[in-house]
């Protein structure tokens, strides 16, 4: 008696396609998981950065005296007056941005209690420690961004720019757009990715200013 057989192919060894598939998405989310942690890492030490420029270390005793000169830096893109008394007092005057004067510890005080609204906003910078403690502007200070980050800060990568843009007070940020403008206008290269996301947050157009 004749016997049917029926063919049948073997699959051993042969692995499904959707398996190859996964094996690819699984590398793809590990690749992006590594550069996610690379980019983490690089805020992180730019937020060290911007923490150790806040240190600074020109004062070298907790003592100061009323007559001491304290570093003081203008965070302004333009003309920043400084008053010890409302209309009044002692004027100093900052033309343009990061112009440093030493201001006397005294009228320093002074122009703090004065000016409150201006050292919160960052228009200003006491490069000196130990006067920023005294002052108990420690607080204030944790997410200023010092004179050295911003002058580099547009070189940074979009994405750190950002994250320093959103930790900036509110003067910094007006700073922030202000140079953007500025290096616009003078036909500076800017990544369009910052110019994009300034440009929503601000409500400007920096992505279509005219260099003339």
């Amino acid at each position: 008696m004749a016997t049917n057989t029926t063919e049948t192919k073997s699959t051993r060894g042969r692995k499904p396609a959707a398996s190859k598939e996964i094996t690819k998405n699984d590398s793809q989310i590990a690749e992006l998981e590594a550069k996610n942690a690379e980019m983490q890492k690089q805020i992180e030490a730019l937020m060290q950065m911007v923490q150790n420029n806040n240190s600074t270390d020109n004062s070298v005793t907790d003592i100061l005296t009323e007559d001491d000169g304290v570093t003081v830096i203008s965070l302004t893109p333009h003309k920043l007056n400084l008053c010890t008394e409302w209309g009044g007092g002692n004027v100093y005057t900052f033309n343009k941005m990061y112009e440093t004067q030493e201001i006397d510890w005294a009228d320093l005080k002074a122009i703090v209690r004065t000016n409150k609204e201006m050292v919160q906003k960052g228009r200003f910078y006491i490069a000196d420690e130990t006067a920023v403690k005294k002052l108990r502007l420690k607080s204030a200070y944790t997410h200023m961004l010092s004179p050295e980050v911003l002058k580099g800060l547009l070189e940074q990568h979009p994405d750190k720019v950002i994250e320093m843009y959103n930790l900036a007070p509110e003067g910094q940020k007006e700073a922030i757009i202000e140079m953007v403008i500025e290096k616009q206008s003078q036909g500076v290269n800017i990544d369009a990715n910052i110019l994009q996301h300034l440009s929503k947050v601000s409500g400007k157009d920096l992505l279509n200013i005219s260099n003339d």
